[in-house]
């Protein structure tokens, strides 16, 4: 996350990206690489399914309720 000109909202990024990470241990570890190489190293979903020997709707699926689950994490952390 970048960071913030205002110290209030650094602080709230920093919180946000803290409790992103816990949630990401707390997942099983293929979810929680799936996961990273999506939406941190940014890969496509064909490598990304290339990479792990899924096929791409597996993967897609995979990341569909890992975001869910983040969600549903967060709201409970109180981001939403």
């Amino acid at each position: 996350l970048p960071a913030a000109d205002d110290p209030a909202k650094a602080v709230e990024e920093k919180a946000l990206s803290e409790a992103i990470s816990r949630f990401l241990w707390q997942q099983k570890p293929r979810s929680r690489r799936l996961f990273l190489a999506r939406y941190f190293y940014a890969m496509p979903i064909r490598d990304i399914a290339l990479r792990f020997s899924m096929r791409e709707g597996a993967v897609k699926s995979a990341l569909r309720r890992s975001r869910e689950a983040l969600h549903t994490y967060l709201t409970k952390e109180g981001f939403f």
